[in-house]
């Protein structure tokens, strides 16, 4: 009777790629690019104040006056960073996000809870804390996406920058769209909105941002440039629906539809993060199928042995050319010096000669100044050329130097997993 069964040594599946190609885009860093925008696209709340705040005035009573003290606060916890930077310091980014997303969502839903009426209604310093508290969270996810994407690609962080900021300018128009299809114009429902979306974006990708190993992608730029291309068009996308608005009575489906056309275009970097990490698992493939199996390539010391001896016998040939040279600098040096000696034992010198007389009526703050000026030009001497050679070196050496070692050992985990397959 024939047997039956399944042989240990066959391939696995598709199923089982298919689940490692998800594992490798989940932690990839071109979801966590993509992560990053959508994070930045919420964090621009702030920009929203002058449209709820027309309900903060008429439901709580409040005057100009008053908004004008709730907007500098808005301000003053928008531009104080310090303290989502010392935390990044001592925390990994996931503490970052999730404390940003806590004060997001805690100063949103207390001036929701105060403009509906669910609380007793607040003093103004209350409120001016509530305020602060939201506008100081974004500062929290700048800190934890901004940091960490300009940490994963280091070559191309001018543009990340640019892109991530300019996601946060877009944040405001972006959800005047949803809210406006989603409650229609209900400026405290808006409130809402922008205090629970935000903070639920950064904790479903709490686990994405983070500092991932380094590797170079030869499509990098190109996929910076599409990111920046959807970015512009989603901006000039925004620009028209909003003025078309302004003059136009869009009915409740039409924004729907605008809506959906901007969450279309949010959403499409991450159609290209997947494309960017379907490459780069077939590259590897490839790359792990060349490679030999059982062969150790070890770097070339920088000097062989025979080279070296080549090279020491014209050192010290030079070496011996050079002795007449200085021998003789140094016996010019020295009849300089004897006649410079000669000159000066001949000659007589008076005390205000050496010393002018405006020396010795100096001022006992000269005695402070002067040295303490001294030390200053020293200390910025110092510096400016510390600098000076600090960017005269490579300072991507660095970054560069640790993406080929974590590509060898990609290439090794390869192929090592290909020699596991075929045994």
């Amino acid at each position: 009777m024939a047997e039956t069964g399944i042989t240990t040594n066959s391939p696995p599946g598709k199923g089982c790629r298919l689940c490692r190609f998800t594992v490798q885009v989940l932690t990839g860093r071109w979801l966590m690019m993509f992560a990053s925008f959508l994070i930045m696209a919420g964090a621009g709340a702030t920009y929203l104040f002058g449209v709820y705040s027309k309900v903060i005035k008429a439901t709580l009573g409040y005057d100009q006056s008053t908004l004008n003290t709730l907007s500098t606060c808005k301000d003053l916890g928008a531009n104080v960073g310090v303290l989502s930077g010392l935390i990044a310091e001592v925390t990994p980014t996931w503490v970052v996000l999730l404390i940003g997303s806590l004060m997001n969502f805690a100063g949103y839903f207390m001036i929701w809870l105060s403009v509906t009426r669910r609380i007793s209604t607040p003093k103004v310093w209350q409120m001016c804390l509530y305020i602060c508290i939201r506008a100081n969270s974004q500062n929290f996810a700048n800190t934890g996406s901004v940091v960490t994407c300009v940490k994963n690609f280091p070559e191309g962080r001018g543009m990340f920058l640019g892109l991530m900021k300019g996601y946060v300018g877009l944040s405001g128009a972006v959800f005047t769209q949803l809210y406006l299809a989603i409650y229609g114009n209900d400026g405290i429902s808006l409130i809402l909105l922008i205090g629970w979306l935000p903070a639920a974006i950064s904790i479903f990708f709490i686990f994405n941002i983070r500092t991932l190993k380094l590797s170079r992608h030869p499509n990098e730029i190109r996929v910076l440039y599409e990111n920046l291309i959807i970015s512009v068009t989603l901006a000039l996308v925004l620009m028209g629906l909003t003025i078309a608005q302004k003059y136009v009575n869009f009915s409740h489906k039409a924004l729907i539809g605008s809506a959906t056309v901007v969450c279309a275009l949010l959403f499409l970097p991450c159609l290209i993060a997947i494309r960017e990490e379907f490459y780069t698992w077939r590259l590897n493939k490839e790359e792990a199928r060349k490679a030999p199996s059982g062969v150790l390539v070890e770097e070339p010391p920088l000097i062989e042995s025979k080279h070296a001896e080549e090279i020491e016998p014209e050192i010290v040939e030079l070496v011996e050319y050079s002795k007449p040279m200085v021998e003789e600098k140094k016996e010019t040096s020295w009849v300089c010096l004897r006649k410079t000696s000669f000159e000066m034992e001949n000659t007589s010198y008076s005390y205000d000669d050496i010393f002018p007389r405006v020396t010795m009526h100096r001022r006992p703050v000269d005695r402070v100044a002067l040295p303490g000026f001294s030390l200053h030009c020293f200390v910025v001497d110092r510096i400016l050329l510390r600098t000076r050679k600090y960017y005269q070196t490579d300072i991507y050496k660095r970054f560069r130097d640790e993406m080929e070692k974590n590509e060898k050992e990609m290439a090794a985990l390869s192929t090592g997993y290909n020699q596991a397959r075929s045994i």
